[in-house]
This record gives C-alpha cells, sequence and structure tokens, in this order.
C-alpha cells in the first residue's frame, strides 16, 4: 500500500480495501459524540440521564480515536463539534 491515508485517497474501491469505509465510518462516530457533548447542556433531561449520555458519548468518541490510531496511526484531534462541515480538515 504505497498512497496516503487520507479522506480524499481512493481507498474505498471494491478492488483495492475498504480503508475508505474504516476512516469515514469512525470520523462519523466522532462527529456524533461531539455533538451531542455540545449539544446536553441545552437537552431537556434530568441531570443524572444527562451525565449517563454525556458519559457514553465521551467512551464513544475515545474508542473511535482508539481504533484509528492504532489501526490507521493518523489522525486529527476533534474535541467540538463542527458549525462547518467544510472547516474540519
Amino acid at each position: 500500500m504505497n498512497q496516503l491515508i487520507t479522506p480524499d485517497a481512493n481507498l474505498n474501491s471494491a478492488d483495492f480495501n475498504r480503508i475508505g469505509w474504516f476512516w469515514e465510518r469512525h470520523w462519523i462516530g466522532i462527529r456524533l459524540a461531539n455533538t451531542i457533548i455540545s449539544r446536553l447542556p441545552d437537552a431537556e433531561f434530568s441531570e443524572s440521564a444527562k451525565k449517563v449520555i454525556e458519559g457514553k458519548a465521551f467512551f464513544y468518541r475515545a474508542l473511535c480515536y482508539y481504533r484509528l490510531t492504532n489501526q490507521l496511526v493518523i489522525f486529527q484531534l476533534l474535541s467540538r463539534s463542527c458549525r462547518n462541515p467544510n472547516s474540519i480538515l
């Protein structure tokens, strides 16, 4: 594999491998966890429910980062939700 592992590389073709799918799924998971974490304070849940949801979102985000770093070894830390999708990278 002599290609860069970046989101715009053609790594999701059926004749090569599915690294693009793996990359995309984990970044979607990180984005969704960040969205939950950033919007949870405004949600109308009890404080105990908010703590449970927040803990699960932090765990899920950490799991996605863990899988990216241990399988692809390349990542960019995103620790908050993104308001403009074009400004992620």
